[in-house]
């Protein structure tokens, strides 16, 4: 409900959705089906953005996560099947590879696109910095930077990404907290 909630806050900003780390697509699937509802006629897609192999790049800034190495490895059919069986199919496109790979060059080949919603669900520090670099300027004023693991013990990198943005961003994001939820967290 909290991200709901979060999306339908900006279905008056024009661009696009796009999600960072989708695993099994449930997020994936709800911001979708959140569009298909409450903006049926509407031009927004949801960009999915994950390599499917789960875990498995670390950095020293991700700490302890790496002993989640291979965890939430996804399978891009099973959200094909699904998004199909709930009729969003058309609403989702879907980038397979490593986001450090597949966001410039999305970046690169697409430089009309902007998004009014970005929800980073990748946990790690090196994706999260790339997501962060490449898509803060797309973003749509009034749009929305959502992230899942901000501030979490299990996965400090992602956190730390965050907070060397808004140390460095100074004044150009407003830090907020989504009302009745543990996750997202930013």
């Amino acid at each position: 409900l909290a991200i709901l909630d979060l999306l339908k806050s900006t279905l008056g900003v024009p661009g696009h959705v796009a999600e960072f780390g989708c695993w099994r697509g449930s997020t994936s699937l709800l911001l979708a089906k959140g569009l298909r509802i409450f903006d049926p006629s509407g031009p927004k897609l949801v960009h999915l953005f994950d390599s499917f192999e789960g875990l498995s790049e670390f950095v020293p800034e991700d700490g302890r996560a790496i002993q989640q190495s291979g965890d939430y490895r996804g399978a891009r059919h099973v959200i094909e099947q699904c998004a199909a069986l709930v009729g969003v199919d058309e609403e989702i496109v879907i980038h397979e590879g490593r986001i450090e790979d597949t966001l410039p060059e999305f970046v690169s080949q697409h430089p009309e696109t902007r998004f009014s919603f970005v929800y980073c669900d990748t946990d790690l520090y090196s994706a999260t910095k790339t997501i962060i670099q490449l898509t803060w300027q797309l973003v749509t004023p009034g749009g929305l930077m959502v992230f899942n693991q901000w501030n979490m013990d299990e996965f400090p990198g992602e956190g730390i990404a965050v907070n060397e943005f808004l140390k460095d961003s100074a004044g150009s994001a407003e830090v907020i907290k989504p009302a009745n939820t543990r996750q997202p967290s930013l």
